[in-house]
Parts: structure tokens; C-alpha cells; sequence
């Protein structure tokens, strides 16, 4: 590091480092010897220490500006040891499902404290670290407490950080994460490495469209939701989500990705006097979060887990085509019934033999067609 070591009438700036110290001579009296090598957050003074042998004008050291007032007496010798300690973070990512991704991190820097001899020093509020799926990433920092955050690179549409885990190895300062900020405030002691691993994770909402009968020319437009968790992310210009408005015919269907949580979809074309909502089935694995349909609201709640995939089917039926069941003969010209009920799909056609009992023969008529 490069250390300032004021003579009589000038101040000398010099280098020292572990290996080699510096050794200045000066008439007696008082200097201010501090480190102007700007650490830049990775490396901290903890200690300062100086042997005076016993002088009558001691010593003394301040780590809090990385300084010393050395006070030297005719013919001292006056030793100061600056120490300084820095520890490691391992930032880690992991994506559920697995997919190849790439995000920056902020890493605080730790609050500035300039030497006596700089006036005004500033320095950026953060690092920023970038971290890949199949690797990590690292960086040293002073001893003490700073927080790592997701920066930029995440759909917030899509993806979403479900857990922060950290290993402090036994520290007694443990770190901690907090995955609805997507932060991690870490902890480091001197020569301590900290690993912090940072899950993004999503999963899929299918919506799809039958009507009945089948084939009507008719389109219906959807709301899907954006994620229900507040968006932090530096670099959004305020971070707001556009909603998916999907539109879809009979038949068809559309995938939306979502972080996990729950999604109010709803139909939201006006039905009129000729539409109505006949029933919503979901679909889903084995989650935590329960999805299901409300017809009467025109809803289908979407409880999305991680790398789950979700269908809700929304069935429109038009009420001018009759509801589909089964048919029945209720009137006939003569005491004949009919002992099973004839079932046609609402919009298919169906060809069949009748046999109609009655005074005591077994007379067949056919073949009947039934729409």
C-alpha cells in the first residue's frame, strides 16, 4: 500500500507492502503517517500498533482513518505495524428448473473513511458481480456487514428468488438472506469466506379455451396477472410489469412462465345474452398451492410451484345450441317407451337402430339419425 510520511517541508508518498517495510528518518517531533492506497472495499486497517521503547512523546494510532501521529524523539526509533485484514464472498446461483442464466449482483462497499490527507474522497455505492447458472462469483470485501442483492438480468415476469442460503462456517456472526427483497446481508470476519447461493426459480400457466358446441367462430381474450411479489430491480425504470392479455378460439391454448405464487385469470370478453362460462377444470402436479376454477366469477386461481406446470380449461357454451345430456321420449302415439336413454353429443350427429316394443311385437324402424 502507498503510505504519505510528511517531512519538514514536504510530504513524502512511498510503498510498503508484507514483505518489505518503509524506514524514514525525521528530526524529532509529530507526523501524521496514513494509507492513501484506496482499499476500494476489499481490505480494512483493524489494528495499528507502534513501539515507542519507552519515548515520552508516544504514539498515537487511529484505524478508524487508517492513520497514525507518530512521535518521535532524538534518537528513536519508532516501529508502526498497520494491520489489515479482508474476507471472501462466494456468490452462487441456481435456477429451478435448470436453465442456462446470467444475473448481476450489488455488492455494498463498505462506508468510505478518508485519511486526514484526502479531503472529499467518494466512492460508488456497490460492486456489481456477475454470476452465471454454472458457476460463482467472488470478491473480497473489509471485514464486517454489507449486503449482496440481485441487480439486474431477472424476468421479473418470469422467474423469481424463492431462497437465500448462506454458510458462514461456524461464524459467530452469521449471515442471512431474505428472498422477498432478494438480498442477503452477509457477515464477514477477518479471513472468513462466506458462500451465499441465491435460488431463482418459475413455473408455467397454461390456459385453454373449449367451447360447446365445438367450432364456434368466436375469440375470448384473457387477463393473466404479473407476479404478485413487489419488483426491486435497479435497472427497471420503476419496474413496472405489463399483464398478459391472451386471446384465444376453441381449441386453442397459450403458456404463460410465472414465478411461483397465485394468479387470478378471468375471462374478460363480455359473454352477452349468448355466452356463458359452463364449467373451469385445472390441471396440476403435486404443489403446495392448489389451483381450481370459479365459473360464476369467470376465474380460475393458478397456485403455480416451482417447476410447475398448470392448465386451466375454461368451457364457453353458447345457450343457443341446446345443452348436450341425454334424450328422453316424452310423448308417443302409443303406449311404447323408451327403456334406455339416447345420448348425443351437442353438435354431433348419431346413427342407430330403433326397435320400439308395443302389442306384443317387436317392430324396427331405422336407420334414426338424432342432432
Amino acid at each position: 500500500v502507498d503510505v504519505e510520511f510528511p517531512a519538514p517541508d514536504l510530504i513524502i508518498v512511498d510503498t510498503i507492502g508484507t514483505d518489505f517495510p518503509l524506514t524514514q528518518e525525521r528530526p524529532p517531533g509529530t507526523y501524521v503517517v496514513d494509507i492513501t492506497t484506496d482499499p476500494e472495499g476489499e481490505w480494512e486497517v483493524t489494528t495499528v500498533e507502534c513501539d515507542d521503547g519507552g519515548s515520552r512523546t508516544a504514539s498515537i494510532p487511529d484505524p478508524n482513518t487508517r492513520s497514525v501521529a507518530v512521535g518521535i524523539d532524538a534518537g528513536e526509533h519508532v516501529t508502526c505495524i498497520f494491520n489489515i485484514a479482508s474476507g471472501e464472498a462466494i456468490i452462487k446461483l441456481e435456477t429451478e428448473p435448470s436453465q442456462a442464466m446470467s444475473l448481476d449482483f450489488d455488492v455494498q462497499r463498505p462506508e468510505l473513511r478518508c485519511p486526514p490527507s484526502r479531503q472529499g474522497c467518494s466512492q460508488p455505492d456497490f460492486d456489481i458481480v456477475t454470476v452465471n447458472s454454472d458457476s460463482e462469483g467472488s470478491i473480497l470485501r473489509a471485514p464486517g456487514m454489507f449486503y449482496v442483492e440481485v441487480g439486474s438480468g431477472l424476468d421479473d415476469a418470469e422467474w423469481g428468488v424463492t431462497k437465500i442460503e448462506c454458510d458462514d462456517q461456524a461464524s459467530e456472526n452469521p449471515s442471512s438472506g431474505d428472498p422477498d427483497a432478494r438480498r442477503a446481508d452477509v457477515s464477514i470476519e477477518p479471513a472468513e469466506r462466506v458462500t451465499c447461493t441465491f435460488t431463482v426459480a418459475s413455473g408455467q400457466g397454461v390456459v385453454k379455451l373449449k367451447t360447446e358446441p365445438r367450432g364456434r367462430d368466436m375469440t375470448f381474450d384473457f387477463f393473466f396477472p404479473p407476479p404478485p411479489r413487489p419488483c426491486v430491480t435497479r435497472d427497471s425504470g420503476g419496474c413496472g410489469l405489463n399483464v398478459d392479455t391472451i386471446s384465444l378460439r376453441d381449441g386453442e391454448s397459450e403458456t404463460v412462465r410465472r414465478p411461483p405464487g397465485l394468479y387470478d385469470t378471468r375471462l374478460e370478453t363480455a359473454l352477452g345474452e349468448r355466452w356463458e362460462v359452463e364449467r373451469i377444470t385445472c390441471r396440476e402436479g403435486s404443489g403446495e398451492n392448489p389451483s381450481f376454477g370459479d365459473k360464476d366469477a369467470k376465474i380460475a386461481i393458478y397456485g403455480i410451484d416451482t417447476d410447475e406446470k398448470v392448465t386451466c380449461t375454461f368451457v364457453v357454451r353458447d345457450k343457443t345450441v341446446p345443452r348436450k345430456g341425454p334424450w328422453q321420449v316424452t310423448e308417443t302415439s302409443s303406449r311404447a317407451r323408451c327403456r334406455v336413454p339416447i345420448e348425443v353429443e351437442a353438435g354431433e350427429t348419431e346413427e342407430f337402430q330403433l326397435r320400439v316394443r308395443g302389442r306384443g311385437r317387436r317392430l324396427i324402424a331405422g336407420p334414426v339419425r338424432l342432432t
